[in-house]
């Protein structure tokens, strides 16, 4: 009997989708800019870039198979961070290590809003397929945005991660995935951020 060995690998990427509420179609509810109903315009649109995938994700990938208790196999969380403000001064900023599990300084997270399969063509597809794409939209109220300024001095993002396993909405609990560092972005109350993470698993004879 022939003990043919492979290997799995994971490619991660992301990109960013930033828009802003059209000054001249804002809505006010109660002296409050009301963003659900308000229309947006895109501001800018990044490119496909890289994203470091983390070692701790093979513990949710071994727990797909064992049926480990009190571990969720799906990503349950997708959480931002203000990052380190000294990367500001030298950038890019650092790049984040195979073994890191946590955030440098996460300052929110939510359930993704959709997970689905994508084609080679990128476009998502109810086919099951070796790519997947995360997709989350973070916006905040004047309220949120007020009390990140409070706490760090300013409202910017700089790093985000993906959770899963035994991920909590507590900040730092779970299994990251993934993670990713980049310039800082400026949010305020009138800012939307689309974040979309993919994922493709590949195989290879070793």
């Amino acid at each position: 009997m022939i003990n043919e060995e492979f290997k799995i690998l994971m490619r991660g990427m992301y990109k960013d989708i930033i828009r802003k509420v059209d000054p001249n179609k804002i809505i006010i509810d109660d002296d409050k800019l009301n963003f659900d109903n308000a229309v947006l315009k895109t501001v800018e649109e990044t490119e496909w870039k890289d994203n470091k995938i983390v070692q701790a994700n093979r513990l949710l990938m071994a727990s797909l198979y064992s049926g480990k208790t009190g571990y969720n196999n799906n990503i349950n969380f997708h959480a931002i961070g203000f990052g380190n403000a000294l990367w500001d001064s030298d950038p890019p900023p650092p790049i984040p290590n195979f073994t890191d599990t946590q955030l440098t300084a996460e300052m929110f997270r939510t359930a993704p809003w959709m997970i689905y399969n994508v084609d080679d063509d990128g476009n998502m597809t109810s086919e099951l397929t070796y790519k997947i794409e995360i997709k989350t939209i973070f916006y905040f109220g004047e309220e949120w945005v007020t009390l990140f300024e409070g706490i760090y001095g300013s409202f910017v993002v700089r790093e985000q991660g993906l959770f899963g396993g035994s991920a909590s909405s507590a900040a730092n609990s779970g299994q990251m995935i993934d993670v990713i560092r980049h310039l800082p972005i400026s949010l305020d109350a009138e800012t939307q951020l689309e974040r979309r993470i993919r994922i493709e698993f590949s195989v290879e004879e070793s």
